[in-house]
């Protein structure tokens, strides 16, 4: 993906979009399920067989990067900066910023002393 706007190869990006699109349910999932948050928490990678973080062993490093989704809808927005499609933007990027941003409201609640959040660790696993 990182490559398909400079090399125009834009028609080769939907399928992408429909593949992250169709982890929002799961991801939803994760988010509830994993940190007690509204929104969407996504894994590390766009991998074709599920949404759901299950990667619980500790060689694996990657098991709660929250950034995940964040990270992976960045294309959305990326394809809007490129094409300047204000529906593709209204209608499938923002909703799923909104999704993401709900996740940090729940994710993110203690400060520290001087006013930055905290990111919160999940019992027995640290």
């Amino acid at each position: 993906m990182d490559a398909a706007l400079s090399a125009n190869m834009i028609e080769g990006m939907e399928g992408y979009f429909r593949l992250i699109e169709s982890f929002l349910p799961e991801w939803r999932i994760n988010a509830q399920k994993l940190f007690g948050a509204r929104g969407i928490q996504g894994q590390i990678v766009a991998s074709p067989n599920t949404g759901l973080l299950y990667h619980y062993e500790r060689s694996w490093t990657w098991n709660f990067w929250t950034p995940g989704a964040g990270w992976l809808v960045s294309y959305f927005y990326d394809y809007y900066r490129f094409t300047g499609d204000k529906d593709f933007l209204k209608n499938r990027v923002v909703p799923i910023m909104k999704d993401i941003a709900l996740f940090y409201e729940d994710f993110l609640t203690e400060k520290n002393a001087d006013g930055h959040y905290i990111y919160r660790l999940i019992r027995g696993l640290n």
